[in-house]
C-alpha cells in the first residue's frame, strides 16, 4: 500500500520541469501516473464501504435525553422527546462548514498529489476551523444555514476553501506552506504545525480579502496577553513590518506571540495568483423560525417576524482575532484524565470556537460535548474535487450528523481555538480564562500578561554578551527553522504517511 501511496506523487523530472518553464503549462499526468491513482483511490473505496467506523455515530440518536448539550459555547436543552430541541441541536451541528477528502483535484505543486485521502485530514480540520472563525466573523455567532440563507458572503466564504492553488485557503496552499516546515507534500500535520500556517496564510491574503481578522498562535501552551493586545492593535503597515523573518539567520518564525511572519518563497509554490472576489454581501435573509413542539419532524419550521442580528465591527483600530492554543495533556496516546474537566469547560466559554485534535492518526474538528462524550466532524469521507462555483460542483459541505467519541479517547497533542470580535470580548476572555484556570490543579495551558522573551530588560536575567533567543529557536530542526516544541513530541508522526487506521466513506 505504501509503495502505491508513494509511486502516485512521484515528482517532475528536470526535463519536464524545463518543458513547464518553456510552455508555461504543467505536463499531463503519464498513463502510469493515472494507473496508480486509480489503484489508491480503489483501495481506499474498497476500504471505506467495509468499515463499521459511522455505524455508531449516525444523526442524534448518540445523545443521551434530558443532558444539556455545549456547541461552540453554546448551551442547548436536548430531550429526545422535543421536535424544536432535536432541531436546534441538529441545526447548530449542521450550519458548521463540513471540509472532507477530495479526489480529482489538480495536482499539488510539483507532484502527482490528485487527492487527499489518507493523509490529509488534519489539513481539512484546519480548514473547518478558519471557516468557522470566518462565519463567526462575518456572519455572525447566531448564523444558521437553514435559516440565515446561503448569502452573497457566505458564498464567498465557502470559495475560500476550493481545491484549487488559486484559492487562499485550498488544500494546495495549506499543504505547500507546509514546506517551510520540512513537511513535504503528503506529510502528515501536526495540531500545532497546522495553525502557524493557517496564521501565515490569513496574513498573507488579509489585504485581498480585506479581513479584519489576524490570528494569534500561543507559543508553549502560554497565552501573552499583551502580544495579543499589540497584534489585534497594530495597523496595517504594522502588520507587514511584522510579516519579514525575524530570526538572525533569516529563517521564518514560528508560532512566536510578539510577530506573525509569513512563509518564505519556495521554488515550488505556485504563482499565487488568487481569484477575484464575488459580489458584495447582501443583507441575509429573514430568519425562519424553529418549529414548534406539536409541529411534524420532517416540517419547515414556520414564519418569523425576527431576523438574526447583524455582527457589529469591531472598534477602529482593533482587529477580530482568532486565537489558536496547542496544548499537549498527556504524553501517552490518550489525554491524561487530570484534564477532563478543565477542558470541558472551555467549551462552555462563549468565544469558544472548536478544537483540533482527534484519535491517533485520525484528526477531527470537535465542536462539543454532551455528558463526557465530545461532539465533532469528521473529515474522514472521500468526495470529488471541489473546484466550481456552483452547489452541485462543492458536493456535501454540511453534515448534520453528531459524532461522539468519549473524551478520554482524545489524543494528547490539539489545539483549542477562541475567536473574539473586539476588545471587550478579548477582556471578557481573558477574565474567564484566568477564573477557569485558577481553579485547576492541572490547567490545559496557562497565561500571562507579558512575555518576557519581549521586554527590554532581559539583561537582568542574561549576561550581555550572550544571545537571547526564544525556546522555538533553540528547539530548530536544524534546516534553520523554528519548531514549535508541542510538535517535537506530539503523537502525530509529523513526517510519516497515512495510516491503515484511517477510515472514511465515499461519496461519488
Amino acid at each position: 500500500r505504501y509503495q502505491l501511496h508513494d509511486a502516485a506523487c512521484v515528482v517532475m523530472t528536470d526535463k519536464e520541469k524545463e518543458r513547464k518553464e518553456k510552455d508555461g503549462k504543467s505536463p499531463q499526468p503519464t498513463l502510469w501516473n493515472k494507473t496508480v491513482s486509480q489503484v489508491v483511490n480503489g483501495y481506499y473505496q474498497a476500504k471505506g464501504s467495509a468499515n463499521t467506523y459511522f455505524n455508531s455515530t449516525t444523526k442524534l440518536d448518540r445523545l443521551d435525553d434530558g443532558a444539556d448539550v455545549w456547541i461552540l459555547g453554546k448551551e442547548y436543552k436536548f430531550k429526545k422527546n422535543s421536535k424544536m430541541s432535536q432541531y436546534q441541536v441538529n441545526d447548530a451541528i449542521a450550519s458548521v462548514l463540513w471540509f472532507t477528502y477530495r479526489k480529482d483535484f489538480q495536482p499539488i505543486g510539483d507532484t502527482w498529489y490528485t487527492y487527499d485521502t489518507g493523509w490529509g485530514c488534519m489539513l481539512r480540520t484546519g480548514q473547518m476551523c478558519l471557516a468557522q472563525a470566518f462565519v463567526r466573523h462575518y456572519l455572525g455567532k447566531d448564523w444558521r444555514i437553514r435559516t440565515g440563507g446561503k448569502t452573497n458572503k457566505y458564498e464567498e466564504i465557502v470559495s475560500w476553501f476550493r481545491d484549487s492553488p488559486h484559492d487562499s485557503y485550498s488544500l494546495h496552499k495549506i499543504a505547500l506552506a507546509g514546506c517551510a516546515f520540512d513537511l513535504k507534500v503528503g506529510s502528515w500535520f501536526g495540531p500545532a504545525t497546522v495553525s502557524t500556517v493557517l496564521q501565515r496564510l490569513v496574513t498573507q491574503n488579509s489585504a485581498l480579502h480585506h479581513h479584519k481578522l489576524c490570528v494569534y498562535v500561543a507559543t508553549d501552551t502560554t497565552i501573552c496577553i499583551e502580544a495579543v493586545q499589540k497584534l489585534c492593535a497594530a495597523s496595517e503597515d504594522e502588520n507587514q513590518d511584522k510579516d519579514k523573518p525575524t530570526t538572525s539567520s533569516g529563517s521564518p518564525a514560528t508560532t512566536t506571540t510578539t510577530t506573525r511572519a509569513s512563509p518564505p518563497s519556495s521554488p515550488k509554490n505556485p504563482s499565487g495568483a488568487l481569484n477575484a472576489l464575488p459580489p458584495p454581501a447582501q443583507p441575509p435573509v429573514p430568519l425562519k423560525p424553529e418549529p414548534s413542539e406539536n409541529s411534524n419532524a420532517g416540517s419547515s419550521p414556520p414564519a418569523s417576524p425576527t431576523a438574526a442580528p447583524k455582527p457589529t465591527e469591531p472598534e477602529d483600530g482593533w482587529k477580530s482575532v482568532l486565537i489558536l492554543v496547542p496544548v499537549m495533556l498527556g504524553m501517552d496516546t490518550k489525554i491524561n484524565n487530570v484534564y477532563h474537566e478543565p477542558l470541558l469547560q472551555c467549551f462552555q466559554l462563549p468565544q469558544f470556537l472548536g478544537m483540533m485534535g482527534g484519535r491517533p492518526k485520525a484528526a477531527h474538528y470537535f465542536i462539543g460535548y454532551q455528558k463526557h462524550n465530545l461532539l465533532y466532524l469528521d473529515p474522514h469521507t472521500v468526495q470529488p474535487a471541489f473546484v466550481g462555483t456552483g452547489p452541485q460542483s462543492r458536493g456535501k459541505i454540511h453534515d448534520d450528523t453528531a459524532h461522539t467519541m468519549h473524551i478520554s479517547h482524545l489524543d494528547p497533542a490539539s489545539v483549542i481555538a477562541f475567536y473574539c470580535r473586539d476588545k471587550p470580548e478579548f477582556d471578557d476572555l481573558v477574565e474567564r480564562l484566568q477564573t477557569l484556570l485558577s481553579k485547576c490543579s492541572h490547567p490545559p495551558f496557562s497565561m500571562m500578561e507579558k512575555d518576557f522573551r519581549s521586554c527590554d530588560d532581559c539583561s537582568d536575567f542574561t549576561d550581555s554578551d550572550e544571545e537571547v533567543t526564544s525556546p522555538t529557536e533553540q528547539q530548530g530542526n536544524g534546516h534553520g527553522h523554528a519548531r514549535n516544541p508541542i510538535d517535537l513530541v506530539q503523537s502525530w508522526a509529523g513526517e510519516s504517511s497515512g495510516s491503515e487506521d484511517d477510515d472514511f466513506e465515499i461519496i461519488n
